[in-house]
């Protein structure tokens, strides 16, 4: 079945003719890849003004990445790593056949990009291509900042390196499900809540792959090779350490009922299955090692307080999680639960810099959890620490 395609009104003369003379040299070209939807015919108005094209639909009916991965579609159509690693696959595949026609597109947009509704890692189809590139006609995709922090020169058109590293940060969208365009690698730990768990679950290559595409030259063998590796070693768990740092007796209520919460979170998570670990602090701090928790477990706070050290707990939260991750990596959350003012001390700032390895060397997130209006300098170094991104 035929179907139209308008050139949008925001385009100026300039653009416009780019877009007909892009178009006029996709509809000469033979031996494309099918998954490329080529246009066929112009569109032409009143005033015999080309307004467009025509061009033959799939038989099934698709959807846009775009529009995939909005949050109520990730649930809807149950969509998993594994599903995001096939759906990136099929476009590689693409990509890489696209590269071989000295073909190179640029920036392509997640919204130009479709898949099957029925199902969704079966194939993949791409949309527009008068957007590409075509020889000393530029891409017309939307350039971002995240994007033009992966090169170190300023340039006007793709060649074969150039495209290598758009196409590895498309892949990095697609395995994260990044539907916002400017998406900084690794994702906003505070605000991208579902791209940072598909971010948890690449293996360490993938991410090593992607925190260094701007400073390296990229292969598309190497890409194809993480797949494998990814196939070999599916990641399925994580690491949930919840560390208790209590000082007032009166705030066992509020704190429970936020731990009661943070668990019932864990629980009804899609993408992860949680192994919990505690540290609670008091006098002497004590140590429930990692373990799988039936549904509707909940950990139970004491009521009554000893003096202890924060700083020594936190120590031995980070060497407990340090521990669990050198005997198998997975993706890792520390959680911590404060109600009153750190002390501090050396051994609080010796934590801190353990802490702070972790999310560097193990991509482990920090989350801090106050209870009540909490001030001090110890408490805003500990905030600090579990706002900041990877150094990586």
């Amino acid at each position: 079945m035929y179907a139209a395609h308008f050139y949008s009104d925001e385009w100026n003369q300039e653009e416009r003719d780019n877009l007909i003379n892009k178009t006029s040299w996709f509809m000469k070209q033979e031996d494309l890849p099918e998954q490329l939807i080529k246009p066929i015919s112009f569109i032409y108005g009143p005033d015999e003004k080309c307004v467009g094209y025509h061009y033959l639909k799939p038989s099934v009916e698709v959807i846009a990445l775009k529009e995939l991965f909005q949050p109520d579609n990730l649930n809807r159509y149950k969509i998993d790593s594994s599903i995001l690693g096939c759906i990136a696959k099929n476009v590689l595949d693409l990509l890489v056949e696209l590269s071989l026609k000295k073909i190179y597109p640029g920036f392509i947009d997640l919204s130009c990009l479709y898949v099957p509704v029925s199902k969704v890692d079966q194939s993949v189809y791409l949309y527009e291509p008068e957007l590409f590139q075509v020889g000393n006609i530029p891409s017309s995709y939307h350039w971002y900042p995240s994007d033009s922090k992966l090169y170190q020169e300023e340039f006007e058109l793709f060649d074969e390196e150039r495209q290598k590293k758009a196409d590895g940060k498309l892949l990095y969208k697609i395995l994260t499900a990044a539907s916002k365009g400017n998406a900084k690698i690794p994702p906003n730990e505070s605000n991208q809540e579902n791209s940072w768990v598909y971010w948890s679950l690449l293996s360490k290559g993938w991410k090593e792959c992607f925190l260094n595409l701007g400073h390296r030259t990229i292969s598309y063998e190497e890409l194809r090779n993480l797949f494998l590796t990814g196939e070999e070693k599916p990641k399925e768990k994580a690491y949930a350490l919840i560390t208790i740092l209590r000082q007032a007796e009166k705030s066992v209520h509020e704190m429970s009922r936020e731990l009661y919460l943070l668990q019932e979170k864990l629980e009804s998570h899609p993408e992860l299955s949680f192994e919990q670990g505690f540290v609670l602090g008091n006098k002497h701090p004590f140590v429930r090692p990692f373990r799988e928790y039936k549904k509707e477990y909940r950990s139970q706070l004491g009521h009554v307080i000893s003096d202890y050290s924060y700083g020594e707990t936190l120590l031995i939260a980070s060497e407990m999680m340090e521990e669990a991750l050198i005997k198998e990596e997975r993706p890792s959350v520390v959680f911590i639960f404060l109600d009153g003012e750190i002390k501090n001390d050396k051994i609080f700032h010796i934590s801190l810099k353990r802490l702070a390895m972790l999310k560097e060397k193990w991509y482990t997130k920090l989350v801090l959890v106050p209870i009540g209006n909490l001030k001090g300098e110890g408490y805003q170094q500990l905030k600090d620490i579990c706002m900041k991104g990877n150094k990586k």
